[in-house]
């Protein structure tokens, strides 16, 4: 009897990472310029400092809120923000004004390179990037994110232990799609999906190389062989799997504090 065909289905086994780095970060307003007591050198001549100007990014975050203040909100946004208000917030926060903001765009790059802010609260108006506007998970997660932060707003403006466990609420209630994970988590994570990728390769060139020597004689050979072809597409199924999760993972929206970012050389943050 003629030996089975041997099914090889190689096309689409070396998947490659497909990490969606999602940037759902916001950066806080420029601070208001607190008054600095003075230090004094004699009882006649008070030294005075003046305050530092503020970063570039939050002068810059200062200008898209005085533009947009007292301007209406975005009706879709509006609705989706009513929305949440509702379910998730107990109907808690005051009306807002809501708005799609392009100046976001060029906001991320004085952050950090290859950083994109989403979304952009100071408290009063929510602010979010039209990067996300025909991405619905994306911008649920965004405006989660920025309503949060209104909500904590008088305990933390910032990403701190109050934000977080608010937050982690928010997906447990299943308000946006992201799954909570530490910093730790995140790199232990990624470091498996770097040891599967490399795993599966390595099987996927010895399954191309062992298939041109096959003894396509031997039975016993070709079901060997595709045997280990369903094992590896089974790998990949796995692989895909895990790679879908660390997506959530790193889009969970759990804010990125300016200390996590990594100085230039020039002490701008990168």
């Amino acid at each position: 009897m003629r030996n089975s065909l041997v099914f090889v289905g190689l096309s689409g086994l070396a998947v490659g990472f497909a990490f969606v780095f999602a940037s759902l970060h916001r950066r806080d307003p420029a601070p208001l310029v607190r008054p600095v007591a003075a230090s004094r050198t004699s009882a006649e001549s008070p030294a005075v400092r003046s305050a530092p100007p503020p970063a570039p990014d939050q002068a810059r975050s200062a200008q898209l809120f005085d533009r947009n203040r007292g301007m209406p909100s975005d009706p879709e946004l509006a609705e989706e923000f009513e929305r949440l208000n509702l379910d998730y917030f107990k109907n808690i926060l005051p009306a807002t004004s809501v708005r799609w903001e392009s100046g976001l765009a060029d906001l991320g790059p004085l952050i950090a390179d290859h950083f994109t802010v989403l979304g952009l609260t100071d408290g009063t108006i929510i602010l979010i990037n039209p990067l996300v506007e025909r991405d619905a998970d994306q911008r649920r997660r965004a405006l989660c994110h920025e309503m949060t932060h209104m909500a904590v707003w008088k305990q933390d403006t910032g990403h701190g232990p109050i934000f977080q466990d608010q937050l982690r609420h928010l997906a447990e209630q299943g308000a946006f799609k992201g799954i909570v994970a530490s910093d730790e988590e995140k790199d232990a994570a990624l470091a498996t999906l770097r040891q599967k990728h490399a795993a599966l390769e390595a099987e996927e060139r010895a399954l191309r190389d062992d298939r041109a020597s096959l003894d396509r004689t031997s039975q016993a050979a070709v079901d060997a062989y595709n045997a280990r072809v369903r094992r590896q597409q089974e790998a990949v199924a796995e692989y895909n799997r895990l790679v879908e999760q660390y997506n959530l993972l790193v889009s969970y929206p759990d804010g990125l504090a300016r200390e996590r970012l990594n100085p230039r050389a020039d002490g701008t943050l990168r």
